[in-house]
């Protein structure tokens, strides 16, 4: 039995792990608790409820452990709600009905008892005894309330959306203002606007953004130009973006670029181009796991050595000095800046703020050894002051030299 003391110095994966192994569900998945299955693949295991509401009740479950749906990854998600389309006529048809209703608690407050994700699938028939079981008692004296949400949820719902797209890979092209200097070679680039894309901005300031905010795709292009094409052939929106430019030198020209100051002494293998790539893909689809890494890198190693699977893939790399270079190396994945950054534009903050540290290294250092001195002093300087308004500092400076530069060796 693991102890409240025990349980708060555990770290997020290894109370998902603890959950796993202790979750009724994941022992009927794997067979330790015997179930009256209805259909089951890699993805999705789905049997009676032992306590139905009704006659014809389904549970749908995930095969991965996943406590609320946001923590599903993306082939978890497709996979359970494309169950429903399966399972959904068969239901209806043994049980004679001509409705179901699909049921979700995501979450304590929303009923959610288990500690799995879960989906309720239930045979229906007229004025059945859930009838009044799913029906809402509208309140007018809420409308005003519900109206004041609508500015802030249209501000902030594309965003988190683009966010989300972007670490569990299921993206397509999302315009943001140009936020890198560099730019691909002008030979390989067209200066011209192609079709379909918003206008104000050239092709070459739109791919540059793209690859800004996408880097696995440039290192796909870079490591393997015939399945950046394969990509381009299932993307109509990249076909556009993408249009009339010669791949082929675009890549030579990216592949001749500089390297990150760092790249071999960090990558150690045959391949160093291919263990970035197969990292960054890695990261992509565990954002935990990069910030796990860069706060922590003694416990990323030490969860490392009971995932032989995981492991291969730091085979030859400098785990430590990885760390330190994770967010020039992987930028866009990592959630840490997003908790340090809170204003209403966070790549303004940081770039306003790596430029300011850019010309006052000693702040940088005091900061890094001494926060609670650096806060002190901001107070006495109002012209410096609003640069940290909405930010984290103590935060800040734990990954200061891994966001502005610097070993801290």
């Amino acid at each position: 039995m693991v102890t409240q003391e025990e349980l708060e110095k555990m770290s997020p994966e290894e109370i998902a792990e603890l959950q796993r192994k202790n979750c009724i569900f994941c022992k009927i998945i794997a067979g330790e608790v015997p179930s009256h299955k209805v259909f089951n693949n890699d993805l999705v295991h789905s049997f009676l409820d032992i306590r139905p509401a009704k006659k014809g009740h389904v549970v749908i479950a995930p095969t991965q452990h996943a406590p609320i749906m946001p923590l599903l990854s993306p082939e978890s998600f497709q996979g359970v709600f494309q169950s429903i389309l399966t399972i959904d006529p068969s239901l209806k048809k043994e049980t004679l009905s001509s409705s179901s209703s699909v049921f979700i608690a995501n979450g304590p407050a929303a009923g959610q008892q288990a500690s799995h994700f879960l989906i309720h699938l239930i045979a229906r028939e007229e004025g059945d005894a859930l009838s009044d079981k799913f029906s809402f008692t509208p309140r007018p004296d809420l409308k005003e309330k519900n109206d004041q949400l609508i500015p802030v949820l249209s501000k902030n719902l594309p965003l988190m959306l683009k966010n989300h797209a972007q670490k569990t890979g299921l993206t397509k092209f999302f315009s943001q203002p140009k936020t890198s200097d560099q730019q691909p070679s002008p030979s390989t680039v067209s200066h011209n606007e192609p079709a379909g894309q918003p206008s104000g901005q050239s092709q070459e300031e739109l791919i540059v953004q793209f690859f800004d905010n996408y880097p696995q795709a440039k290192l796909l292009l870079e490591q393997d130009l015939d399945q950046f094409k394969e990509l381009l052939r299932e993307r109509e929106e990249l076909q556009k973006l993408f249009q009339g430019v010669n791949l082929e030198q675009l890549a030579k020209s990216f592949s001749e670029s500089p390297k990150h100051p760092r790249f071999q002494e960090i990558f150690q293998g045959d391949d160093p181009n291919k263990q970035l790539l197969t990292l960054a893909e890695y990261f992509s689809g565990k954002p935990a796991a990069l910030d796990l890494l860069v706060s922590d890198v003694d416990k990323f190693v030490s969860l490392l050595s009971s995932r032989p699977d995981v492991a291969s893939l730091f085979k030859q790399v400098n785990i430590p000095l990885l760390s330190q270079h994770a967010f020039e190396l992987f930028p866009n994945i990592s959630t840490i800046p997003q908790q340090i950054f809170k204003g209403d534009n966070s790549a303004n903050q940081f770039n306003d703020l790596k430029q300011y540290f850019s010309g006052k290294p000693a702040a940088l250092d005091l900061l890094v050894s001494d926060v609670d001195k650096f806060v002190s002093l901001l107070s006495s300087r109002s012209d410096v002051a609003p640069l940290f308004e909405n930010v984290d500092i103590p935060l800040l400076a734990k990954h200061a030299r891994q966001l502005f530069g610097g070993d801290e060796s």
